[in-house]
């Protein structure tokens, strides 16, 4: 895309820059507390050697979706800290065990990146105190690019919101990268 020869974007992003900033939100905050006949969707992404994410997401029933809460764990990591982490998010949004929240209480769905042979190990464990789902996300090609072109839809059409400070601004800068 170019206008009279000059870029608009850089050829190899793949997220838009606008679409990105549109998503970020000062008036957010950084964490937000468990909500009543609310349905939560939370993301796992475990490192034994960098950086572990947890992130929570607000699903609305227009389908956006509100960052509500982000913990991050840098450096040499444990495998009961890693667990420790998305059990304890998890717990935190988690009143039952049903996928709607009809009866007032609120529900939430763990998802897990078990890519690396440790995201197995990681998963079996997570399973032993909370129900998640797994994903290969660097795996198959087919389903990495599913999965990014997805998030990559829902940030054109702004349907996920989240705050612009603490570990959320690391979330911009890496999806502006």
């Amino acid at each position: 895309q170019n206008i009279d020869g000059k870029f608009i974007q850089a050829i190899l992003a793949w997220f838009n820059k606008e679409s990105v900033d549109a998503a970020f939100d000062d008036r957010l905050p950084e964490h937000a507390p468990p909500k009543r006949a609310h349905v939560y969707i939370h993301s796992l992404d475990p490192g034994l050697k960098d950086k572990c994410w947890s992130l929570v997401f607000d699903v609305r029933p227009s389908g956006d979706a509100i960052g509500v809460n982000i913990a991050r764990q840098v450096g040499k990591q444990t495998t009961r800290g890693i667990v420790a982490l998305g059990v304890r998010w998890h717990q935190a949004y988690e009143q039952k065990e049903t996928p709607t929240a009809k009866d007032g209480l609120a529900y939430i769905e763990t998802g897990v990146d078990t890519t690396a042979l440790g995201g197995h190990m990681f998963r079996d464990l997570l399973e032993e105190y909370i129900s998640i789902k797994s994903f290969e996300f660097g795996g198959m090609a087919k389903v990495k690019r599913q999965l990014l072109s997805d998030l990559r839809t829902a940030l054109d059409e702004h349907r996920l919101h989240m705050p612009a400070s603490g570990f959320w601004a690391e979330v911009r800068r890496q999806l502006k990268n």
